[in-house]
C-alpha cells in the first residue's frame, strides 16, 4: 500500500466521515434525551439524570465543535482565522468532552453504590445529590484545561498546540482523556459487578422468583457497564495515545518511511480531521499548518517550508496536488538540512551570503580547494542574479545541482 492511497482514504474520511457522525450522533443522542425525560416523568432516577446529562452535553459537542470542523472542510476554517473562535474551539470543546466523560463516571459510581451493602454508600443514590454533583462538575471543568484557552494559538493560519506546550499538552490528554476516566469506568464496574454477586448469594431460596429477575437485571446492569466502558475505549482512548505517540517519535521523524508518516496522518485525521479544504489539493497555508501540527521541528522553517513547497508543486499550478503530496515530507527534510547550512554561512544574519562569509565557511559545502580565485568563481556560479549576494534559493539550487553530481 503506497502513501497515495493512505491520503486519499484520509480525504473521503472527511467528505463523508463527519457528516455521517453528526446525522447519526444527533438522531441517537435525541431519542436518548427523550427516552430519558419520559423515564425521569415517571419515576425519579439518579443515574439517570447523570445519563440525561451526559446525552445532552453530547448533543450540545456535536452541533457546535464537530459541525464547525465539517464547514471547515469546504471553507476557510473559522478557527484558523480567528484566534478568539480558535481558543473558544479548543478549550469549549475540552469542557463539553470532559463533562460527557464526567458524567459517565458518575454514573458508574452511582451504580456500584446502589448495590452496596452499607446504607451510608447507597444515599448517594438520590436525584438530590446527582444534581449537586452535575453543578459542581459544570463549575469545576472550565477550571481544570484552562491552560488551553492560554497556550493555544493560530499562528502561521493553523490553530493548535504551539511546539513548547504540545508535550504537556498531550500528557494531560494522555492523563485526562486515556487513562482516568476508562480507570474509574472499569473499577466502579468490576465493583459494581461484585456488589451484585454478593447480593445474589444472599437473596432468597432457589424458589424465590424474585431470584431470577434479580440475575436478569444484573446482568442487564453488567452488560450496560460493559457496553458504556468499550465505546469509550474504542472511540476516544485511542486518541490522546496517538497524540503523545506523535510528541514522543518527533526526533525521529527523519528516519520515518513515507508510508509510515502517511500511516500516522492517516490515524491522526481519523482522531481529528485534514488539512485539505475539500478541494483535493493543498496550499501553502494548508502544508504550512499540516507541518506545524505533525512535524514542529520543522515548522518554524518557513524558508524550507516554501522551497519545498515549490519543487513539489510539479504541475506549477501553484498547489500541491495529491499525487505530489508524498514528495513534501522527504523536500523538507532536505532544504531544512540545506537551511541550516546556508545559516551556518550567514554569520551576520542577515539572510544572504557575502563573498567574506563564505569563503570563511567553505568547508561546509565540502569544498576542498581553499584557493580565493576558485573560491570567487564558484561564488559567482552560484550568485545567479550577479546581485554579489547568495541568496537562499541561489543557494538551494546551488546544492540540489550538486547533489545531483
Amino acid at each position: 500500500m503506497s502513501a497515495s492511497i493512505i491520503v486519499n482514504i484520509k480525504l473521503n474520511l472527511g467528505r463523508y466521515g463527519l457528516s455521517t457522525l453528526i446525522v447519526l450522533g444527533n438522531v441517537g443522542n435525541i431519542l436518548t434525551i427523550l427516552i430519558f425525560i419520559r423515564a425521569l416523568k415517571k419515576q425519579l432516577n439518579s443515574c439517570t439524570i447523570y445519563l440525561l446529562a451526559t446525552s445532552i452535553t453530547n448533543w450540545v459537542l456535536i452541533n457546535t465543535a464537530l459541525i464547525s470542523s465539517v464547514y471547515g472542510v469546504d471553507h476557510v476554517d473559522p478557527q484558523n482565522a480567528s484566534i478568539i473562535v480558535c481558543k473558544l474551539r479548543w478549550y469549549g470543546a475540552q469542557i463539553l468532552l470532559m463533562l460527557s466523560r464526567s458524567f459517565m463516571v458518575v454514573a458508574c459510581i452511582d451504580r456500584w453504590a446502589l448495590t452496596s451493602s452499607y446504607a451510608r454508600i447507597r444515599s448517594f443514590c438520590q436525584p438530590k445529590v446527582a444534581r449537586n454533583v452535575i453543578i459542581g462538575l459544570i463549575l469545576i471543568w472550565p477550571i481544570i484545561p484552562v491552560h488551553m484557552a492560554i497556550f493555544v494559538n493560530n499562528y502561521s493560519g493553523h490553530c493548535g498546540a504551539p511546539t513548547y506546550y504540545a508535550f504537556a499538552f498531550s500528557i494531560y490528554l494522555f492523563i485526562f482523556i486515556g487513562i482516568l476516566p476508562p480507570a474509574f469506568m472499569i473499577s466502579f464496574g468490576v465493583l459494581t459487578w461484585h456488589n451484585l454477586k454478593q447480593i445474589r448469594s444472599r437473596v432468597a431460596p432457589r424458589n424465590d422468583p424474585t431470584r431470577f429477575r434479580l440475575v436478569k437485571a444484573d446482568r442487564d446492569l453488567i452488560k450496560m457497564l460493559a457496553g458504556e466502558v468499550l465505546v469509550y475505549l474504542v472511540t476516544t482512548v485511542v486518541y490522546p495515545v496517538n497524540t503523545l505517540y506523535g510528541v514522543i517519535t518527533t526526533p525521529i521523524v527523519q528516519q520515518k518511511s513515507e508510508l509510515r508518516l502517511a500511516i500516522e496522518d492517516l490515524a491522526g485525521y481519523i482522531l481529528f480531521k485534514q488539512f485539505d479544504n475539500g478541494n483535493g489539493h493543498l496550499s501553502l497555508a494548508e502544508i504550512d499548518r499540516a507541518i506545524i501540527q505533525f512535524y514542529p521541528q520543522f515548522g518554524t522553517n518557513k524558508k524550507a517550508i516554501m522551497r519545498a513547497y515549490k519543487a513539489a508543486d510539479t504541475s506549477g499550478n501553484g498547489f500541491v496536488e495529491l499525487k505530489e503530496f508524498e514528495k513534501i515530507v522527504h523536500l523538507l527534510k532536505q532544504y531544512n538540512e540545506i537551511s541550516k547550512i546556508f545559516e551556518e554561512l550567514d554569520t551576520n544574519d542577515d539572510h544572504r551570503i557575502s563573498f567574506n562569509e563564505f569563503k570563511q565557511g567553505f568547508q561546509l559545502l565540502g569544498e576542498d580547494d581553499s584557493d580565493e580565485d576558485s573560491l570567487q568563481e564558484e561564488f559567482d556560479a552560484i550568485d545567479s542574479n550577479d546581485g554579489g549576494y547568495i541568496l537562499f534559493d541561489e543557494f538551494c539550487m546551488h546544492m540540489a545541482k550538486k547533489k545531483l553530481q
